[in-house]
């Protein structure tokens, strides 16, 4: 059973600003609050933030609901907003969620992959334009990658860039998610990149890889959270923002 520890997050978390998520931003000041055998307590800094000055990330395994009660008046005195990573099946009152998916690689068994795709790890000046090209024929709309954070998996058929997968290189985090031509899906091509992306990580020193979907009730979410779990993480955790008005539970 993989269990994340309060040092591995904190680390992560410093690295997954370019996500821009309601829990991953640019980060001030981070330190742990608490931690035992059954979760953590995680103080973030939002020197850029507009709705909260940080966030309060707990994580707890055991009874997380008496748990959180002792830390609900410092997240209000904080100005912060309270982040809970949770069992997936585990609900609050929230204002915003995404899952969170964990693969730790030594145990990683992906589906099948394709191999009807060549494989590239592109330099920073090819990455730019492929990845604006691929994820707006996967997303509707273009991302880029960071020069100092993203090394760029793509997957070609000939001279035909079909998918793309940036690998945060110094958390591991998998940004933005999988991204393939919407005219190839289901051929395998996004796991293709996935286990390249692991074995890519591995080779760097990695023990997990990771991805975050933030969820919009969107009909692309059941897609993607049918295509990672296919995938067999290790661990799925239901990362939310308690709502305001549920912090006196």
């Amino acid at each position: 059973m993989v269990v994340i520890q309060a040092t591995w997050f904190k680390d992560w978390l410093r690295y997954s600003y370019a996500l821009h998520t309601f829990w991953n931003k640019t980060l001030g000041e981070v330190k742990i609050l608490y931690s035992d055998v059954n979760g953590f307590v995680l103080f973030a800094e939002w020197p850029r933030g507009r709705r909260s000055r940080g966030g309060l990330f707990i994580f707890y395994e055991n009874n997380i609901r008496k748990f959180i009660g002792k830390w609900l008046d410092y997240a209000a005195e904080l100005g912060f907003d309270l982040i809970l990573i949770t069992k997936e099946e585990v609900y609050f009152p929230s204002d915003a969620q995404s899952i969170f998916f964990i693969w730790r690689l030594e145990e990683a068994s992906f589906l099948e992959p394709s191999q009807d795709v060549e494989v590239r790890v592109l330099d920073y000046g090819e990455a730019v334009d492929i990845v604006r090209r691929v994820t707006k024929e996967s997303w509707g709309f273009s991302i880029s990658p960071r020069r100092e954070l993203h090394l760029v998996v793509s997957a070609w058929l000939g001279e035909k860039p079909v998918g793309v997968a940036m690998l945060n290189k110094y958390n591991f985090n998998i940004d933005f998610g999988v991204h393939v031509v919407r005219g190839y899906w289901r051929r395998r091509i996004g796991t293709r990149l996935l286990s390249e992306a692991a074995a890519l990580a591995e080779s760097l020193g990695a023990e997990y890889l990771t991805v975050v979907r933030v969820l919009r009730r969107s009909s692309a979410d059941k897609k993607a959270l049918s295509f990672y779990k296919a995938n067999k993480p290790s661990l799925v955790l239901r990362v939310q923002r308690l709502a305001r008005h549920s912090y006196g539970i």
